[in-house]
């Protein structure tokens, strides 16, 4: 939360206020760190842990009446402060993230492709910030909504195609990188 003190003090004043972050020399970096991974991840874990306790608290219309207040917040802070509104590191996006992995964890798959694709979560986040970097966001924003809203759908399930893609292909290439080796690790104790 200090980070993104720092980040919003240094938008305000428009002054570089190198140091002042305890994550890096320039800020927060945008939450484009292993610290803010590690939170998250530990975040995520703590959730899933407490999930059984937080259904009965935080019921479904709960979460999605937050979601919603959460994004009319972002929305918000992006007209004042537009270069912290959407790090990784605001709090109310960590929070907008708990609450829509809240509402995802009580969909139930009978389907096991889910899990087949799950682990390109990780390769996702390494590489949507090139993936973003070629759209323009100036462009984008004087669509109609429903326009935006579409091209907010359609380039989050490529980004994530893409993922998939990509973590398919390193896996095969890390396994048969090393399954040979293993093979003729193993020790037979007879």
């Amino acid at each position: 939360m200090f980070a993104t003190a720092v980040d919003v003090a240094k938008e305000v004043s428009g002054e570089a206020l190198s140091g002042l972050s305890p994550i890096g020399i320039d800020g927060s970096m945008g939450g484009y760190t292993i610290v803010n991974f590690a939170l998250v991840y530990l975040l995520g874990a703590w959730l899933r842990r407490e999930e059984a306790a937080l259904r009965q608290k935080l019921p479904t219309p709960l979460l999605l009446v937050a979601v919603a207040a959460l994004c009319l917040l972002l929305l918000l802070w992006r007209k004042t402060l537009p270069g912290t509104a959407w790090m990784y590191s605001n709090p109310l996006v960590i929070l907008e993230g708990c609450a829509v992995f809240l509402l995802f964890s009580r969909l139930r798959f009978s389907s096991g492709w889910i899990n087949r694709i799950a682990p390109a979560a990780f390769t996702c986040y390494l590489i949507h910030g090139y993936a973003l970097s070629l759209v323009s966001l100036e462009r984008l924003g004087v669509l109609p909504l429903p326009l935006v809203l579409g091209g907010m759908l359609v380039g989050a399930a490529g980004i994530y195609a893409l993922s998939v893609a990509v973590h398919f292909i390193w896996s095969a290439a890390v396994d048969r990188l090393f399954r040979p080796g293993t093979e003729r690790l193993t020790i037979s104790v007879d």
